[in-house]
Order: structure tokens, then sequence, then C-alpha cells
């Protein structure tokens, strides 16, 4: 039977200035710099 993790997620937190992931109940910071997703993109 397999399992099934949750689905990766990436956002960009304007407050710490960059965009973070969780991990196992912790915030990973993946990259630093401005917001650049396009309008009406998350």
């Amino acid at each position: 039977m397999s399992r099934k993790g949750r689905k990766a997620s990436v956002r960009y937190y304007a407050s710490k200035g960059g965009y973070f992931t969780h991990s196992e109940g912790k915030k990973i910071r993946l990259a630093d710099g401005p917001d650049d997703a396009r309008n009406g993109e998350s």
C-alpha cells in the first residue's frame, strides 16, 4: 500500500523577503528576493 504525502507548496513571504516551503513542520527558505509571480498567480 502506498502512502501519499502532502502536495508541495511554495509561498512568498513579503515580511521575510523570500520564498519558503514547509517540511516536517519547519519553514525552509528556498530563495531570497522580491515576489516575481505574474498577477493572479500565487
